[in-house]
């Protein structure tokens, strides 16, 4: 394992806690908390004795990734982390709006929601923003950031919070910052620590990464031999995977093929079988494959605004009353027929057998009222994209080939046996096309556009003047501008 970072840079050991401090309604909206979380003056004195106290902290943590309202608004298009996915894939042009009836995620579609002053940026920066300041609480407690935890149960809380911090983190200095390959002094985003006062100073590309390359490094270290209990949980797997997509976008190739090789070469989680891709669908959290994922319930779906509302005919909300979201019809052109994931798309390009209802009566849309299908966040197929990219761009194609071709046997077979005769621009030609149709609707196709440094041309099923419209990775319109709300309060941002 790389030598473990006790300590951060010194250029993030002055950085300020997050205030919070907005304008108006935010700043009522951001001193409210759910009751699951508790304060460190609640906690300070019992956290010695009994760890399980932090439970209720952790588990608002994660409930804060899919609850309504988040990124602070009411708006059916603000429900968390899968509300962001879907952000992410319209911006690419691999997702289509099929209808604008609602207005829910148009703007994301149009590409005109990245101004200062526009909800979107608004939503997604409160969102992360506001995961950071409860992970911050929970180090609180612990002591702070700096330094594990002797104790193993509140290593495995202090691992959990620095995995959340991190992934909010690489969220936010991908959307708020340029690519960390093009260039890594850009000014990105500002960045909060626990036990520090005061407002965040904006950092480099390079310095947001670092702190988010140290937190990952610590989580993987702190979560060694932790058994979780739900999927919902962040154990040593799941951080590894994130270390590993970490790695990839900073083009630290090596080591994003090393930590998804392990991840693969544990056996825990078992690839989503050729004959069960249009089967099985990606409905359930105790699917093999989901290495990390929300079970929502009756009891706790925000309903009408949940991701299946959003994408899926069968649940009644926006996408059965017209609003779907579709793939992008030259992307879907692009699947050729013995591609077992062309059964994932009807003609009109829905994803009707990739998320769809599994309680669904096949002649009746719109028929689930429960909205309690589950939701992921994380799956093996994604260690093997990564596995597959990282080693060749790390010029071990053969090594490359042999990793992907276990990927394709369950995908399309006739491929498969092209693989060998590949050189590598044929190869990794291959390999964006997989991250494109693999990970369509799962919020990765935004980042693999800006990695590839690609230019795609919207297809003809895109509204709003976008059909046939050429977007370059490199578009201004790609990268979030810093709400106005942050810049009135923050005289540090730029």
């Amino acid at each position: 394992m790389t030598t473990m970072k006790n300590k951060l840079t010194k250029s993030l050991l002055g950085i300020a806690v997050l205030s919070m401090t907005f304008t108006s309604c935010s700043e009522s909206f951001l001193d409210k908390e759910p009751t699951s979380f508790l304060t460190p003056e609640q906690l300070a004195d019992i956290s010695k004795l009994n760890p399980d106290a932090l439970k209720s902290s952790i588990s608002g943590l994660y409930s804060l990734t899919f609850e309504f309202g988040t990124g602070g608004t009411e708006d059916h298009d603000d429900f968390g982390q899968k509300s962001y996915d879907i952000t992410m894939d319209l911006m690419s042009g691999d997702m289509a709006m099929k209808a604008e009836s609602y207005g829910w995620f148009s703007d994301a579609s149009r590409l005109q929601g990245h101004r200062t002053t526009a909800l979107r940026t608004y939503k997604f920066w409160r969102y992360h923003y506001r995961l950071i300041k409860n992970t911050n609480l929970i180090f609180d407690i612990l002591g702070g950031d700096q330094v594990i935890p002797d104790k193993a149960e509140l290593a495995y809380y202090y691992g959990q919070a620095k995995a959340m911090r991190a992934y909010s983190y690489f969220q936010l200095v991908n959307m708020y910052g340029k690519q960390y390959t093009k260039d890594p002094n850009d000014l990105a985003i500002p960045v909060y620590l626990a036990n520090i006062e005061g407002l965040g100073s904006q950092l480099t590309v390079a310095d947001v990464y670092s702190l988010i390359e140290t937190d990952l490094l610590q989580a993987v270290e702190a979560l060694d031999g932790f058994t979780r209990t739900n999927k919902n949980e962040i154990n040593q797997d799941v951080a590894k995977g994130m270390l590993a997509y970490v790695y990839l976008q900073m083009g630290n190739n090596p080591e994003a093929a090393r930590l998804s090789g392990e991840v693969i070469a544990n056996n825990k989680f078992p690839m989503l079988a050729k004959a069960d891709v249009s089967t099985t669908g990606f409905n359930n959290w105790s699917s093999p494959n989901w290495m990390w994922a929300i079970d929502l319930t009756i009891d706790n779906s925000p309903a009408l605004p949940t991701f299946w509302g959003q994408v899926d005919k069968f649940t009644y909300s926006y996408a059965w009353a017209g609003d779907a979201k579709i793939i992008d019809s030259d992307l879907f052109a692009s699947i050729p027929a013995t591609d077992a994931r062309k059964n994932w798309f009807d003609a009109d390009g829905l994803p009707v057998w990739k998320f769809y209802d599994g309680k669904r009566d096949a002649s009746e849309s719109g028929i689930n009222k429960t909205w309690d299908n589950d939701e992921v966040y994380m799956r093996i197929e994604e260690m093997y994209l990564i596995n597959a990219e990282a080693l060749a761009r790390d010029n071990r194609l053969p090594e490359a080939k042999t990793s992907f071709k276990v990927f394709l046997n369950q995908r399309d077979e006739t491929v498969t046996a092209m693989v060998d005769a590949m050189t590598e621009s044929v190869f990794l030609d291959a390999v964006l096309y997989n991250w494109r149709v693999e990970m369509w609707g799962e919020g990765r196709s935004l980042l693999t556009m800006k990695r590839f440094d690609k230019t795609y041309k919207r297809g003809a099923n895109h509204l709003s003047g976008m059909a046939g419209v050429e977007v370059a990775a490199t578009d201004e319109r790609l990268i979030f501008e810093i709400p106005q709300a942050e810049i009135l309060n923050n005289p540090n941002v730029k």
